[in-house]
């Protein structure tokens, strides 16, 4: 699965996801986004049909902000 890979080969710590939204799964993990977090920040990463998502923040405390993130715009795929 691309997202699996994704998490893995540029991130850590990958929490799968499967009910991101109906029929949608997920994977949260943490990577480089800002630099001075030095890759703790956490994304989250969806695929919809053909799709893949990512959606990177800026948190590095918690994930719940890119889980949220993705799933206000899973339904725009």
């Amino acid at each position: 699965n691309a997202m699996v890979l994704l998490a893995t080969k540029t991130g850590t710590d990958a929490v799968g996801q499967p009910n991101l939204a109906p029929g949608v799964q997920g994977i949260l993990f943490r990577t480089q986004f800002f630099g001075p977090d030095n890759g703790r920040d956490w994304a989250c990463a969806f695929t919809k049909g053909k799709i893949m998502v990512v959606v990177h923040t800026q948190r590095n405390d918690q994930s719940l902000s890119a889980l949220r993130l993705a799933q206000a715009i899973v339904g725009k795929f």
